[in-house]
């Protein structure tokens, strides 16, 4: 009886050892973690940019034509209320804007890749969206992830106020600063200077530019997802 026993007792030792130990498959949650850690940086540097691009369209409401043939050629800012000259600001604002437009969408380049080969549900089994940082732009990648990949189960919510939410976001995200750059552009053709308009029109262009490359790529990479 007790060979018995011993028998057992080892045979269920060597079972144990034979067995190759289980590794934990880490890959969603370290692309939950990098998702996580991009969007905290990501939304917060979003969120005021779109405040730049406000104050600045506003200011530019405030501008008339005769300001720019007037002999100080200055504008008062809104809130501020502080005159600038009106040439600089022209020529300043919509750069700002250029230069973090495309520093925000190489910042958010960052997520596609993850958010195309995440997994459908966490490590817990529910869905995904669940267990990442409430954000439209992400849904809107999932949801374009969806519309080229019909297997794919739908990541977010289907009802037609999510649809205009994240339509504002794309809206925002990806058409504001050019809209806002190119505005500028329009208004500075009322000085009938070539290489004021030039300038102004060479960083409208460079916000299509980025534009282009920033909703391709992510296209590209929600296409190929598998």
């Amino acid at each position: 009886m007790d060979d018995e026993k011993f028998r057992q007792t080892l045979a269920d030792i060597l079972e144990k050892l034979s067995k190759t130990p289980e590794k934990e498959d880490t890959t969603t949650k370290d692309a939950i973690k990098r998702i996580e850690k991009v969007s905290t940086a990501a939304r917060s540097n979003w969120f005021w940019f779109f405040g730049i691009l406000a104050y600045a369209a506003i200011t530019l409401m405030g501008v008339k034509d005769v300001d720019f043939f007037t002999t100080d050629k200055t504008t008062t800012l809104p809130v501020l209320n502080f005159p600038v000259n009106l040439l600089n600001f022209m020529i300043f604002a919509p750069a700002l804007i250029a230069v973090i437009y495309a520093y925000l969408h190489g910042l958010i380049e960052q997520l596609w890749d993850d958010l195309a080969k995440i997994e459908r549900t966490g490590p817990d089994g529910k869905p995904i969206i669940s267990q990442l940082p409430v954000w439209l732009l992400i849904e809107a990648a999932l949801l374009l992830r969806h519309l080229f990949n019909r297997s794919d189960n739908p990541p977010v919510r289907t009802s037609l106020l999510g649809y205009f939410g994240i339509a504002a976001t794309v809206f925002m995200v990806w058409l504001a600063a050019p809209m806002v750059t190119g505005w500028f552009w329009l208004r500075s053709m009322v000085m009938h200077d070539t290489f004021f308009s030039a300038v102004l029109g060479g960083v409208f262009l460079f916000c299509l530019v980025v534009f282009w490359f920033s909703i391709t790529t992510l296209l590209r990479v929600m296409w190929s997802a598998e």
